[in-house]
């Protein structure tokens, strides 16, 4: 990672799911990966970067990874989008993320 992108794991829940923030200190902005239990830790998390959350990604829906995305998103008021397939480019010399990511055909761009 450089300086300006970073990818954060916790593990949250009874069956120990991987939730991810993945941060672009450039932008100053966050995406939440399958926030599947622990609103409040992963809102504490969330603090400490100092980064302002921009979506939610669900990779599926189970209650595992989906737990606490309706709580994150209603704090945050941003949107919750459901993901067939991620493809995540890390930038390491232009120091950006690109999270393309489809959803019912349709491909997308953040950050």
């Amino acid at each position: 990672m450089t300086e300006q992108t970073e990818v954060l794991r916790y593990i949250v829940g009874p069956v120990c799911t991987n939730c991810y923030l993945l941060v672009n200190h450039k932008t100053g902005e966050l995406l939440v990966v399958d926030p599947g239990d622990q609103a409040q830790l992963i809102e504490k998390q969330i603090e400490k970067t100092g980064a302002k959350p921009v979506a939610i990604l669900l990779t599926h829906g189970h209650f595992d990874h989906a737990g606490a995305a309706e709580a994150l998103a209603d704090k945050y008021q941003i949107s919750l989008v459901n993901i067939r397939c991620v493809l995540v480019v890390i930038k390491m010399h232009s120091c950006i993320f690109n999270f393309i990511f489809i959803t019912s055909g349709n491909s997308s761009k953040i950050f």
